[in-house]
């Protein structure tokens, strides 16, 4: 119907609320569509982590009383809780060798020696947070137990004093797996870098330093019943040790 002057507002109002209902209807298909997609965006950040498998060997040394290099292998899984967070759980189970020479010969008249070789398998839940915004530089804390694998100790003591009532005397007494404890404990502290390779795959390289509240054995046995060796023997016993490792590392993105 032809437009008049007469219904003229009234066709003017009608069409205008025909094009604000569209308009509307336009606007609120594009707030669909955006809500859609943040929650899209919100959901693979709480359903999707990086995860990260090394598998890695090294070796370390005692802070105090070291021998010789202690060769160390190993496996680690952490996975970031949530993508973007920079904070992943995850485990560590490795191997590490000790190897401590102690010595407390105060004097060529008497004195005594200890030589220790002892291996243990470690099982530690770790934390590990990220120091750089590529994730590629990370710092770890974890806490855990070791399981006795092998190990010997050889006691060496001697007395030169030719006088009497004492005389010359010389032992060597070597204590095997019975004489260490099953199980010790382990803290440690480190950094990780990551440099890719391609694909999936990075270079693994780790910093370690681990502390053990425990000692190896029981410094109050009689084979320890000797005052040259003061209170140094418990220090001895559980090394601080620090270790340099190098691996390769899988990363990827899944579904939790």
């Amino acid at each position: 119907m032809p437009f008049c002057k007469k219904n003229w507002p009234t066709a003017i109002k009608t069409n205008d609320l025909y094009y604000i209902r569209v308009f509307f209807l336009f606007r609120m298909k594009q707030c669909k569509r955006l809500l859609l997609t943040l929650i899209c965006i919100l959901a693979g950040q709480l359903t999707f982590a990086i995860s990260f498998t090394s598998l890695w060997g090294g070796g370390g040394l005692s802070l105090s009383n070291n021998y010789d290099y202690g060769m160390s292998y190993g496996f680690s899984y952490a996975k970031s809780v949530r993508q973007g967070s920079g904070v992943g759980i995850g485990l560590t189970a490795f191997t590490q060798n000790f190897s401590l020479y102690y010595d407390s010969r105060g004097n060529t008249v008497s004195g005594n020696t200890i030589s220790l070789k002892a291996q243990y398998n470690f099982f530690a839940p770790t934390i590990t947070a990220d120091l750089s915004r590529s994730g590629k530089f990370k710092g770890y804390v974890n806490a855990g137990v070791g399981m006795f694998g092998s190990g010997t100790t050889t006691i060496h003591k001697w007395s030169n004093v030719s006088w009497p009532p004492s005389a010359k005397w010389d032992s060597t007494n070597i204590q095997k797996s019975s004489e260490f404890s099953a199980m010790t404990y382990r803290v440690g502290i480190g950094l990780i870098h990551y440099y890719r390779l391609g694909c999936h795959f990075a270079l693994f390289m780790n910093e370690d330093l681990g502390f053990l509240p425990l000692a190896f054995q029981n410094i109050n046995d009689g084979n320890y019943d000797y005052t040259s060796f003061n209170g140094n023997l418990a220090r001895f016993f559980a090394p601080a040790y620090v270790s340099l490792r190098i691996g390769v590392t899988y990363i990827h993105s899944k579904s939790q």
